[in-house]
């Protein structure tokens, strides 16, 4: 069983691999960001790791002692994909105590390989691919580009911006239908001129941050 983090966003560490009567436990954590030491809640939500070589084992995985605030875990579900392209959901125990939280989860693979995330995963390279002809307007912390779109010519100015938190994806997937739809209703762009920045973070995309830019800094706040 072979658990794989080299690729754009994944974050998971290994605590331990146990096989005892039979049964596989996996014990995980997830990668602590760099957060300022006056910062109390240091939120660690995000992960996103693929497994592989465990095709029709049934396997218990556990992350370990996440920071857990405001109920935050309560009623989650860990996402799964064969394909790293369609999720789905898996039954998942959340067993908290004080201000931590274990998520646990058992999964019988139908295929060799399985991803696993807290949310379905929008890549930065899935950005630069749809924003590719786009208006860069800065640069990130690690150089990487910040795209803005432009659509529309009304005397309405209207600001979009998206990706601050790099592992909340839902804005980004959000986003992506809002400007289909908007497409689709061309006479809003006559009234109104839409300003598009798709991804704010991309250097937390790429760590696999779940708030944070590459020095520590919250970018909805800052």
């Amino acid at each position: 069983i072979k658990i794989l983090r080299n690729f754009e966003g994944s974050n998971i560490g290994i605590l331990s691999k146990k096989v005892k009567n039979g049964k596989i436990n996996i014990n995980l954590k997830i990668k602590n960001e760099p957060y300022k030491k006056e910062v109390k809640k240091k939120f660690q939500n995000w992960f996103y790791f693929k497994v592989s070589s465990i095709k029709d084992k049934s396997i218990t995985y556990n992350i370990k002692n996440v920071n857990n605030y405001d109920d935050d875990w309560k009623g989650f579900n860990v996402c799964y994909s064969y394909d790293n392209i369609n999720w789905k959901r898996t039954k998942t125990t959340i067993k908290t105590q004080k201000n931590k939280a274990n998520i646990e989860w058992n999964f019988k693979s139908k295929s060799e390989s399985v991803w696993f995330a807290y949310y379905p995963p929008y890549p930065f390279s899935k950005v630069k691919d749809i924003y590719k002809k786009s208006k860069v307007i800065g640069k990130s912390e690690q150089g990487r580009p910040i795209y803005m779109e432009t659509l529309g010519k009304g005397e309405t100015k209207v600001w979009i911006i998206s990706g601050q938190h790099p592992g909340e994806t839902v804005n980004m997937w959000m986003l992506e239908g809002f400007m289909q739809r908007l497409l689709e209703r061309k006479n809003l762009l006559n009234k109104f001129t839409f300003f598009i920045v798709p991804c704010l973070n991309p250097d937390g995309k790429i760590l696999g941050h779940w708030y944070l830019n590459a020095k520590g800094v919250k970018l909805n706040r800052d």
